[in-house]
């Protein structure tokens, strides 16, 4: 295979969706990457192969619930009350959820710990993360007497979509909203992480609590914008007024906005008798500028630059 078959063949797959195709693409890059490391070829051509573009091609796009969603979800769901708490109140997936051993957990009665091994993290890492409450309380709860260490927390499973959609219609909640967008059992997930922004949780944290090592991850694919509260934002930025150029008088404006000049009179009725003049007491002090002014020729009556002859501005300037 060569990057530009793969190009052929990828083109021919058009009832894929582009993020699949990427998933494609990064494989075969991976494998190629490996094969380099043990020095069984010398470059890895799908580097520079292209990903495909899959803004606005998205298959499936999830949604966040509001918190009265996700109260009414809760209280219909019954037996998998934990199994939808879980992603709700800490963000797990639904292999992580599956996992989960007592083991993996500290309780206490301010809260607790949950461990996430490097095998089922996603990321691949040990992570440690706090526990709500809410969550600690209910997994104390949910905590039979005779458990082992290595049993299973979620010892029914996760309900499978079938399951999922017939709690969502006890809950009164649409499996599609008027976006067409998705509520599924990782769009829980989706929902703790759009709430760490509603709640204007800083990015890092939330980049942290989330398990991402994108914050584009965090920010873009895993935030419902839907569920921001930007008409409150909105309402809360200040306004311009008073701040505009109290030059302009708004009393002078017509109804199209535009500036209503004042009348002018007779340029004859304008004089200028307060005009500084060439004469006058205020220039006894200085006889060399006297002298100057009065050689000079104005260029009008009032104005404040004279015109100086050649001979007095050199001399002038030499007395200075």
């Amino acid at each position: 295979m060569t990057p530009a078959s793969f190009q052929m063949w990828r083109k021919e797959q058009a009832h894929k969706a582009p993020k699949t195709l990427n998933e494609y693409l990064a494989t075969l890059s991976a494998f190629w990457t490996w094969l380099r490391k043990q020095s069984r070829v010398s470059v890895n051509p799908f580097e520079l192969v292209e990903r495909t573009d899959t803004r606005g091609k998205e298959r499936v796009q999830r949604r966040a619930l509001s918190d009265t969603q996700v109260g009414q979800l809760l209280q219909a769901a019954g037996k998998n009350q934990l199994a939808y708490m879980l992603p709700l109140y800490a963000g797990l997936r639904r292999n992580e959820v599956k996992t989960l051993r007592w083991s993996n957990l500290v309780l206490g009665e301010s809260g607790g710990l949950l461990r996430i091994h490097a095998a089922v993290n996603k990321n691949r890492k040990e992570q440690a993360l706090p526990l709500h409450h809410e969550l600690a309380k209910a997994l104390q709860q949910h905590k039979p007497a005779d458990n082992k260490t290595d049993d299973l927390v979620v010892a029914n499973g996760v309900p499978k979509m079938k399951e999922f959609r017939q709690d969502l219609a006890k809950a009164g909640i649409p499996f599609l909203d008027e976006r067409g967008h998705r509520m599924d059992y990782h769009a829980l997930r989706t929902t703790f992480i759009t709430r760490l922004s509603t709640m204007k949780v800083h990015p890092r944290l939330a980049m942290e609590l989330a398990r991402h090592s994108d914050m584009r991850l965090t920010m873009k694919t895993y935030t419902d914008a839907g569920q921001l509260p930007l008409r409150e934002v909105m309402d809360t930025l200040p306004g311009f007024g008073g701040r505009t150029d109290s030059r302009i008088d708004s009393r002078n404006l017509d109804p199209t906005g535009q500036t209503v000049s004042q009348p002018v009179t007779d340029s004859r009725e304008m004089k200028t008798k307060n005009s500084l003049a060439n004469t006058g007491e205020s220039h006894r002090d200085s006889s060399l500028v006297t002298t100057s002014h009065e050689k000079s020729e104005w260029r009008r009556e009032g104005d404040s630059n004279p015109r100086y002859p050649f001979g007095v501005l050199t001399l002038s300037r030499r007395a200075l």
